[in-house]
């Protein structure tokens, strides 16, 4: 079974929000956010350590879709 990864959406003083895939958004507290952990990145939360870490290879795949989407926009209304 594949881990739920949640979307670190933005940080808030001493609160972190998530996206969970199902969408709607959920707060924890900044502290429960492990090092690394950085607006924009894919997590994957850790219940051994109560953590949420950084998921590198899914934030880059996310992010590499995210660019090609953004250029097939642009592509197809003749901008670069």
């Amino acid at each position: 079974m594949e881990e739920e990864r949640w979307a670190l959406d933005r940080i808030e003083g001493d609160w972190a929000v998530l996206i969970p895939p199902q969408g709607g958004e959920r707060q924890v507290p900044r502290t429960q956010l492990a090092a690394g952990a950085a607006e924009g990145m894919l997590l994957v939360f850790d219940a051994a350590q109560g953590l949420y870490r950084p998921d590198a290879e899914a934030t880059a795949a996310r992010q590499a879709e995210m660019k090609a989407r953004v250029a097939a926009l642009l592509a197809k209304h003749g901008e670069r």
